[in-house]
């Protein structure tokens, strides 16, 4: 489970990413220290974003101080998670741009008070490509109902990162960005790697 790894539970309560790869990557650290096997391991992905109320609104950034979880969706109906679709709705209701974070693998955004931290066709790309370089036995995704079961960017993206060239030039009209933009992203992304003990071995020739 790569997701929830911040929320309005923490102690120093702040605007966070719940899905920062860099904190990923750390995670995994615990499994390869006791040889648990990349094939055995399974990236969670989380179809939607935590939410909280910031103390200050024009401190919109990471870390900035929150009073609190922010207010619930109309559809998920909870305090501090908002889905990829309720994300999108209040982003264009605010005219709301996001912030994406390419090394952490993350997106931002803020309305008035209100900020949340969310992947999508963008950064779930980001999120598959770190997957694949780790040699992952696949990923998950938390939950289907928190996403638009027609939107064919969020799940293509789930598989563009794994494709050549010459396949993602073929899914252009799927997808979310254009594929010379989205090799250069990838090319540019220096990507948490956290090697389990075995890669490393294989490397030093042990």
């Amino acid at each position: 489970m790569a997701y929830d790894l911040h929320g309005s539970w923490d102690i120093n309560l702040g605007a966070q990413p719940h899905t920062n790869l860099t904190e990923i990557a750390q995670g995994l650290d615990l499994l390869w220290r006791n040889n648990i096997s990349p094939s055995k391991v399974v990236l969670g992905l989380a179809f939607y974003g935590r939410s909280y109320t910031l103390s200050n609104p024009s401190c919109n950034s990471p870390g900035c101080a929150a009073t609190g979880p922010g207010n619930a969706g109309s559809c998920t109906g909870s305090a501090g998670i908002l889905s990829i679709v309720e994300i999108k709705r209040a982003m264009a209701q605010n005219n709301a741009a996001p912030t994406i974070d390419i090394a952490a693998g993350v997106k931002w955004a803020s309305w008035g008070n209100q900020w949340v931290s969310y992947d999508d066709a963008d950064t779930f790309v980001l999120k598959t490509a770190f997957a694949n370089s780790l040699c992952l036995g696949g990923k998950m995704a938390w939950a289907l109902d928190h996403a638009n079961p027609i939107d064919p960017q969020l799940f293509t993206s789930l598989q563009i990162a794994e494709m050549n060239s010459d396949e993602r030039a073929a899914a252009t009209d799927l997808t979310f960005t254009p594929t010379n933009h989205l090799d250069r992203l990838l090319a540019r992304t220096h990507l948490p790697r956290r090697l389990p003990p075995s890669h490393i071995r294989s490397r030093q020739g042990i």
